[in-house]
């Protein structure tokens, strides 16, 4: 059992997340979509979209903007031909229902940001709680990012989110997306800049398309990109023997494939090197149980405060290579329930 703590700072993270994983319970779908992500690992690296090419962001009630059928193929976000037209937005809807959550987190790769509703408007959600500012705030010590409304700061509007509609019709409280790492930096800025509230600017600009990489619409590159494609393939590689030693007792071993436009897109959405992959993995696991935290806090529920966020950096940022899968799982095992999409 976690040690009684009584308002005291917790030794350690792994003693302070036991605390909190015992007062919340954490629902995950960790793939959306298994056939989307079957369909990249064969070489299709600039699929944002289902396999049947609807954006699945964009497939929710709220917010919703229908397209005419022949932009399905022409467009990164065609919402599908009415909302909850997909499976996949169906089972992610009604589990939130089901579960009633006081928080939801979305999240996304592209650029470094935490993002409240609302997505469709250039506002901020009139109904979030008065300490949204405050959560932000705190999330924003492992981002140092883009922070606000979504509509405000993003610099563009997206109409049918998941964000939106579990804010408007599941009212959760606490409704985030959240924007894992972005290329070259995309979103990052000094956490004193964080736009709250949405204070006007523009946070990621324009959004970067994949159906134009996809057509050879690539920018020039430079020395860095080049390294960096370097560290993909060896990546690559390395997945690609991965997957053949898993399969290969079945009989049918898989490699990865990718073209020059794939790779481009992989690398558009995804950390190419170890250290750069492992940090943002530490620093995600802290945000989303800080965000854990200030629901146990917010509720009422009996728990230590959090740690020195000095503290949560050591423990989980500067570990060696061998012991960070498992250091991941000990601060996280335990206490999550793993939604599985069929």
């Amino acid at each position: 059992a976690p040690p009684p703590m009584r308002g005291a700072r917790p030794p350690d993270v792994q003693s302070w997340a036991r605390w909190v994983r015992r007062r919340a319970v954490i629902k995950i779908i960790p793939v959306e979509v298994p056939s989307s992500r079957v369909a990249v690992e064969e070489g299709k690296g600039c699929l944002r979209k289902t396999v049947n090419s609807v954006d699945l962001n964009r497939n929710w009630k709220v917010g919703y903007q229908p397209m005419s059928a022949s932009e399905r193929d022409a467009s990164d976000e065609y919402p599908g031909p009415h909302p909850f037209s997909e499976p996949e937005s169906r089972i992610v809807r009604d589990a939130a229902t089901r579960f009633k959550p006081h928080g939801f987190a979305n999240v996304h790769s592209g650029e470094w940001a935490i993002y409240v509703p609302w997505d469709h408007r250039s506002t901020f959600g009139a109904d979030l709680p008065a300490d949204t500012s405050v959560l932000l705030d705190r999330l924003n010590q492992h981002c140092e990012c883009v922070v606000g409304a979504a509509g405000q700061v993003s610099g563009y509007l997206a109409y049918g989110t998941s964000m939106d509609y579990l804010y408007q019709e599941l009212k959760v409280p606490y409704p985030l997306t959240i924007e894992v790492w972005g290329e070259g930096g995309e979103g990052k800025r000094p956490k004193k800049t964080g736009m709250l509230r949405g204070s006007g600017g523009s946070g990621g600009g324009r959004r970067r398309s994949l159906k134009e990489l996809d057509n050879g619409g690539e920018a020039n590159e430079t020395v860095a990109d080049v390294a960096v494609e370097q560290a993909m393939g060896n990546m690559t590689t390395r997945r690609a023997m991965a997957l053949q030693s898993q399969s290969s007792g079945q009989g049918h071993a898989r490699s990865l494939q990718f073209n020059r436009a794939a790779d481009r897109c992989i690398r558009m959405f995804n950390p190419a090197l170890e250290t750069e992959y492992r940090e943002v993995i530490a620093n995600w696991v802290n945000a989303i149980l800080l965000f854990t935290d200030h629901l146990v806090e917010v509720y009422n529920v009996e728990a230590p405060p959090a740690p020195d966020p000095a503290l949560l950096t050591l423990s989980l940022r500067q570990t060696g290579a061998s012991s960070f899968d498992s250091d991941m799982g000990a601060v996280m095992g335990g206490g999550v329930d793993v939604v599985q999409s069929p």
